[in-house]
């Protein structure tokens, strides 16, 4: 998975949401069962988050990185404007 724009967001360990929508929890989950989560460095900088800001077990990664997951996977979902 890779997050881009205002979805880097989703990472933030900071965040304080209600339970049932509770994102970086959910995103959490899905690292600890091993879905490997990235999201654009230049986005979460853009949007003052650091490496240090975001979930343990995502990392923020390039456009190479996205241009990779997106010519080895063999479905591409994008959800956006």
């Amino acid at each position: 998975m890779f997050l881009y724009e205002d979805g880097v967001f989703n990472l933030d360990k900071g965040i304080q949401s209600p339970q049932e929508r509770n994102l970086a929890e959910i995103m959490a989950e899905l690292a600890r069962k091993g879905a490997k989560i990235r999201a654009c460095g230049t986005c979460a900088k853009f949007r003052g988050l650091k490496r240090t800001d975001i979930i343990e077990g995502t990392k923020l990664a390039g456009m190479v990185v996205f241009s990779n997951y997106v010519k080895e996977c063999d479905r591409f979902l994008s959800f956006g404007f």
